[in-house]
């Protein structure tokens, strides 16, 4: 039975199809492309270039190249793209350092999103080629043909929707709820958001924001305060003091109409609009997986099958995404998609 399942390259793409319209809800890699310009494989070695390329780095000179390559894998992606910009010598042994080389060569939007959005110096080239080499989301294990730039990690639509670890925060909702201080702030991987259409309801966002991952940024304020205690009763110390500053304004515009009376944030409730909340979207990009054995690049492909499910699971099993893969597993669970193996095999017998 298992054998009968194993599909082929052919079998998978008819079986599937590409939900090209996830794409609009996530950071356009059209535009970006656009806008974040990449030299790779553009600069040619022409006279000047061929002199520029003698000259020398310095103590890196002296060291082999398997060595060199050793040490770039602990150079942040924001580092490496300025050493590379040094001279045609450093581009060169940039360029063959293997992880840095795949990523050029099959994932190239993740150097600019990066770039784009200020979090390249957080990663390297080799924690960013591991991610391109697998094909499971971190958090529940399925599929996922998703980047979450935050942690560099690939993730799968139905968590990008739900899970309430891919909802970041804006920095000053996290200085806020964490009672942070700018020093600390500062220290945190922060995203800025690049403008454009996110979310499920294609909702503009024109201004650029700051993000932050939300248990990041209540590690740093135990880590400030010393305790969870600690930084829960500096939270309440605020808000009581934003809640009193408020009362006396209030007042004061009750008898001064020139005096504006803002309701402060700590009385504002947030809430997570799931699908419709541009944060969950705003550092999510569509991201292959490269099977290091087979050479294979996949984008990740739905189930024709699951179109017409129904009921409670609809949603899911409608937005999940497979490789070929990892739909051997899937299509023993699919009935429709079973039916339709076995017309297409008939059809071509």
């Amino acid at each position: 039975m298992d054998d009968n399942l194993a599909i082929s390259s052919n079998e998978f793409d008819r079986l599937t199809y590409s939900r090209l319209d996830l794409d609009r809800e996530i950071i356009d890699c059209t535009a970006l492309a656009n806008s974040c310009p990449l030299d790779n494989g553009r600069l040619g070695l022409d006279r000047k270039s061929t002199g520029r390329s003698q000259k020398p780095l310095g103590a890196l000179d002296s060291l082999p190249l398997e060595l060199l390559h050793n040490i770039l894998q602990s150079i942040g992606l924001q580092s490496l793209t300025a050493l590379r910009a040094v001279n045609i010598r450093a581009r060169t042994i940039i360029d063959s350092y293997l992880p840095y080389k795949t990523i050029v060569a099959h994932a190239s939007n993740s150097i600019r999103a990066l770039l784009g959005t200020q979090l390249a110096s957080r990663f390297t080239s080799q924690q960013i080629y591991n991610t391109l080499c697998s094909d499971r989301c971190f958090l529940c294990g399925d599929t996922g043909p998703f980047l979450y730039l935050l942690s560099c990690s690939r993730v799968c639509f139905p968590c990008i929707i739900d899970a309430p670890e891919l909802l970041p925060i804006t920095s000053n909702t996290a200085k806020e709820a964490y009672a942070l201080d700018t020093a600390s702030l500062r220290s945190l991987p922060t995203l800025r958001s690049l403008p454009g259409v996110y979310s499920q309801l294609w909702i503009k966002s024109p201004k650029r924001i700051q993000l932050v991952e939300k248990s990041v940024a209540e590690a740093a304020g135990v880590a400030l305060h010393g305790s969870s205690q600690a930084m829960e009763d500096m939270v309440t110390h605020r808000k009581q003091e934003q809640a009193a500053a408020y009362k006396t304004r209030k007042a004061r515009a009750a008898t001064d109409p020139s005096i504006k009376c803002r309701t402060p944030s700590c009385f504002t409730q947030r809430f997570d609009r799931q699908g419709a909340n541009t944060h969950r979207f705003l550092g999510i990009m569509r991201f292959p997986s490269l099977n290091r054995v087979t050479s294979r690049l996949e984008w990740g492909s739905s189930c024709n099958g699951c179109r017409g499910t129904s009921g409670q699971s609809r949603a899911r099993r409608w937005t999940r995404m497979f490789t070929q893969d990892t739909f051997k597993d899937h299509i023993k669970d699919c009935e429709p998609s079973r039916r339709s193996l076995v017309r297409i095999r008939d059809s071509m017998s």
